[in-house]
């Protein structure tokens, strides 16, 4: 990740850590001031969808996410038990994820540092 690569591996690692500090809810009760945030709308069960949907996926897949086209999709959603519109989600917030540590790549670190103050 700090070469500015950043896999569904790297991807999985992140959940697997959120999913050990309790997942979202427990993440922003966390966080000051959020406490009130409603978490309802998180679904704490998509982690677990998550890691399966990639866990399906092959390691060259794991790299080029280039490589899945309609097909592979459909293989890795059965191959994970879920659907190809939740294999597309993951997608989505993989790429967000991946822009997002872009940019924080070409931050300082005090601007990052002031964006959680």
């Amino acid at each position: 990740m700090l070469n500015g690569e950043f896999t569904l591996d790297d991807f999985l690692k992140q959940m697997k850590k959120k999913k050990k500090m309790g997942g979202f809810t427990s993440i922003i009760g966390m966080i000051p001031g959020m406490k009130k945030f409603d978490t309802s709308k998180f679904d704490e069960y998509e982690l677990v969808r998550f890691q399966a949907i990639i866990e399906s996926m092959t390691p060259k897949e794991r790299k080029n996410i280039n490589l899945l086209n309609a097909k592979r999709k459909i293989r890795i959603a059965k191959g994970s038990g879920t659907n190809v519109q939740q294999v597309n989600k993951l997608i989505k917030g993989y790429i967000d994820s991946k822009k997002m540590m872009k940019q924080m790549k070409n931050m300082d670190l005090n601007k990052i540092g002031k964006m959680f103050q």
